[in-house]
């Protein structure tokens, strides 16, 4: 015979805690369901380089995603054409934009809009997210996909980039 004893005072957390005891089916706890696997398009790319110097890993990088970017277009993933890709510092409040890590964020350029006041030009394009490992000289590199905007229909279909690629901050 299995006895339960509580120090409990009032009434109705006695009750309860003997409840817990055996005396009652113990509530089924409810978990978060897995998130599903990561679509084949999300999914993370790994490439290293002899280049020394960061402006020249920087430069591999941007070469190995336009290379991806194109083969993407070409299998009808996204539009075309790829013209280049432009990567700059992540840079999020408290994140490094210098170091032996960086996370890029980076653009796989379809269009590239005419000048028309003295700001930077209107480019367009697929975006990407890398993280840069100057020391080891590699990088990996994710396409990602940013969340909707109003009116897009996308709700909760957003998928951050993967760790390996710098994740989220």
């Amino acid at each position: 015979m299995r006895c339960c004893v509580s120090r409990v005072l009032t009434p109705l957390l006695a009750s309860s805690a003997v409840a817990g005891c055996g005396g009652a089916k113990a509530p089924e706890r409810t978990t978060t369901a897995p998130a599903p696997p990561l679509p084949a398009d999300l999914r993370a790319h790994h490439s290293a380089t002899a280049a020394a110097g960061r402006a020249a890993i920087v430069a591999a990088a941007e070469t190995a995603i336009t290379d991806d970017a194109r083969a993407r277009a070409r299998r009808g993933e996204f539009r075309g054409p790829v013209l280049r890709t432009s990567c700059k510092p992540r840079g999020r409040p408290g994140e490094p934009t210098s170091g032996p890590v960086v996370v890029y964020s980076c653009i796989a350029i379809s269009f590239i809009g005419p000048r028309t006041t003295s700001a930077p030009r209107l480019v367009s394009g697929q975006p990407f997210q890398a993280r840069i490992d100057f020391v080891a000289r590699s990088f990996t590199w994710c396409k990602y996909v940013p969340p909707g905007g109003e009116g897009t229909g996308r709700r909760g279909a957003e998928r951050g980039p993967p760790a390996a690629c710098g994740g989220v901050a």
